[in-house]
């Protein structure tokens, strides 16, 4: 909302606080659906007036997007603005850094302010993932960041982090090629870092590995640490709140992660870009059979045992021992090689009413397969209400495309078939399935699917 002229601020100046409020609310809401990253623009509104600017304080002091950030601007932010509006920060970016001095000092200090702070993202770069022989965090030189990891690891008021692995080493062949290669977290590094944080509900993970050396295990008399479990995942079952798990490229899940009594009820779990068993992904979901909402697999491989190589060399009979019987899953998001394999697995979830299949190979599902999805007679998920189908262009042609929204009209699912124009987050996220300027385009022409509202 941008006032044209002083008569349009006088009018909204006029306004009970009551309806501005409502106002601001319904502007946040929209704001929310357009920008995916952690951080928002502040809100034009609060540039009406002094009522309007303290009315929007929570909304544009709620996060603070410190990437990136001079010493200067944060010593002027430090003085002048944050004494203000320090009680309306509840989340933080912070880490990546370009700048010839890194501000560790006043990062520092922001962090101590932010008492109120629940919500964390950390963007992690450095040479070293693991602990020193101590059992400390390690200060890399060329990456100072680091000199950050004790006191982010005091803040026992988190609720929400995500933990941005970036660490790369640079590798050269024989021949002088270079390229990047991640280096992967240590299991003991992370558990050090969330160790204070006992009431997290989230918590987003990149590229940790497993290992024992070092870790905190909980101190108690009847627990005996066992080599065969991971213990990150010792460690995050002992989180009596958490509810949300967004893992990426994760080689320590695997089964031992369902062996452990958990005392947090999952509801979200995303995996992402991860190489496992499907007995693994199977065997955990089922943990949290009356809990569970929604699942994401994404990019992710998996096979049906270590010696058996990919699902496509399972015969049914053998699928069918992994089959989700999940009753209270509502949001389905498979993006793999197999996505319409791995749907079938969770026909007998019967009261999921979202399903998103992202980036199909062409040739991985028909026609014929998504039609069996949205029909009433049928389909397994008689409480389908979405479905969005990411393929390849040319997979389909447009005349298909557009029937299958016909019937998804039809049978009351509303349908999203087609390549996407620009990357958009998962649409389980939200409450709404379309937003704005989201739109597919079709296979063989520049034209963009109508939306069937």
């Amino acid at each position: 909302m941008y006032p044209s002229s002083h008569s349009d601020k006088a009018c909204l100046a006029l306004l009970p606080n009551e309806i501005k409020t409502q106002i601001i609310e319904y502007v946040v809401m929209q704001t929310e659906k357009r920008f995916f990253t952690d951080t928002h623009p502040p809100l034009p509104l609060s540039f009406v007036n002094r009522n309007f600017y303290e009315l929007c304080s929570p909304f544009n002091w709620g996060e603070l997007d410190l990437l990136c950030q001079c010493v200067p601007k944060l010593e002027e932010c430090i003085q002048h603005c944050l004494p203000r509006q320090v009680n309306h920060v509840r989340s933080i970016v912070i880490g990546l850094h370009d700048c010839e001095e890194f501000p560790d000092q006043p990062l520092r200090r922001i962090l101590e302010m932010c008492t109120h702070l629940s919500k964390l993202s950390v963007r992690y770069e450095t040479t070293s993932g693991h602990l020193d022989e101590h059992g400390n965090f390690i200060i890399d030189p060329l990456h100072p960041m680091s000199r950050l990891l004790d006191p982010i690891s005091q803040l026992s008021n988190l609720t929400y982090l995500t933990l941005r692995n970036h660490n790369t080493v640079k590798l050269t062949n024989r021949t002088g090629h270079a390229w990047n290669n991640w280096v992967f977290l240590h299991e003991e590094f992370v558990i050090k870092l969330i160790r204070n944080m006992r009431h997290l509900v989230f918590i987003h993970l990149e590229r940790v590995e497993g290992g024992y050396e070092n870790c905190d295990f909980p101190e108690t008399d009847d627990f005996v640490p066992d080599p065969s479990l991971s213990p990150l995942a010792v460690h995050l079952a002992s989180l009596p709140s958490l509810k949300f798990l967004y893992f990426t490229q994760m080689p320590s899940f695997d089964t031992s992660w369902s062996q452990i009594k958990w005392k947090g009820a999952l509801e979200g779990f995303t995996l992402r870009k991860t190489f496992t068993v499907l007995r693994a992904v199977h065997a955990f979901c089922n943990m949290f059979a009356d809990s569970l909402i929604f699942i994401s697999l994404y990019l992710s491989t998996l096979i049906l045992e270590n010696n058996r190589g990919p699902l496509t060399n399972a015969l049914p009979s053998e699928l069918d021992c992994f089959l989700f019987r999940l009753p209270n899953l509502k949001r389905l998001s498979i993006c793999t090689e197999l996505p319409y394999m791995i749907l079938k697995l969770f026909r007998e979830s019967h009261n999921i009413f979202r399903i998103s299949l992202m980036n199909i190979p062409e040739n991985r599902i028909s026609v014929r397969d998504i039609k069996s999805i949205i029909n009433r007679d049928t389909s397994p998920w008689r409480h389908l209400k979405s479905v969005l189908i990411h393929i390849e262009q040319g997979s389909f042609s447009f005349e298909e495309m557009i029937g299958l929204q016909h019937d998804g009209l039809e049978a009351g699912v509303r349908v999203e078939c087609g390549t996407l124009k620009r990357r958009r987050q998962p649409f389980f996220e939200e409450d709404h399935f379309f937003s704005d300027g989201d739109a597919t385009t079709k296979s063989s022409s520049s034209s963009t699917i109508e939306k069937i509202h």
